[in-house]
């Protein structure tokens, strides 16, 4: 069994906004809650009781940058499209490889070098970017549709 949160832990996690009359509460603490009779059950009934007219709201989490499909086969094969052959970017790219320099400090060089990566960061642009023949899927008829559909609802990449 987890071990159960302290007050203190409890306390900690929890913030109130004045202005909007809120306690934020950590995802933790809210699990720990959901459990009937738990000492975190009986802080928050405790907090609603001292403040009946607060809400009580779950922290979200901030989402992060995400690139899909972004690897090193996919910077790879990038740089040999968009690079000549005895350009540096490719020598620096590999010195980087050789180092076994980490994928962090490999993708931070990478968006230096090509800031337009950064801009796209799905799998469907770096489909395109790469040249891949991309289609829309309309779901709702199982049809193909060409690029031009304003309305797609899934997108995939032709084989």
């Amino acid at each position: 069994m987890k071990n159960p949160m302290t007050r203190e832990e409890m306390i900690n996690s929890t913030n109130f906004d004045r202005a909007t009359n809120t306690f934020t509460i950590t995802k933790k603490l809210y699990n720990a809650s959901c459990k009937y009779g738990s000492e975190a059950y009986d802080f928050i009934e405790e907090l609603k009781a001292k403040h009946p007219n607060c809400k009580i709201e779950v922290r979200k989490t901030a989402k992060r940058d995400s690139y899909n499909g972004l690897n090193y086969k996919f910077m790879e094969e990038y740089i040999k499209r968009n690079t000549k052959e005895d350009d540096d970017i490719r020598i620096e790219f590999q010195i980087l490889r050789e180092d076994k320099a980490n994928f962090l400090e490999v993708k931070k060089w990478f968006f230096e070098k090509f800031p337009e990566i950064k801009e796209f960061g799905t799998k469907t642009a770096s489909n395109m970017i790469l040249g891949k023949k991309v289609c829309k899927v309309e779901t709702s008829e199982q049809k193909v549709k060409t690029s031009s559909n304003t309305n797609p609802i899934a997108t995939m990449p032709l084989q």
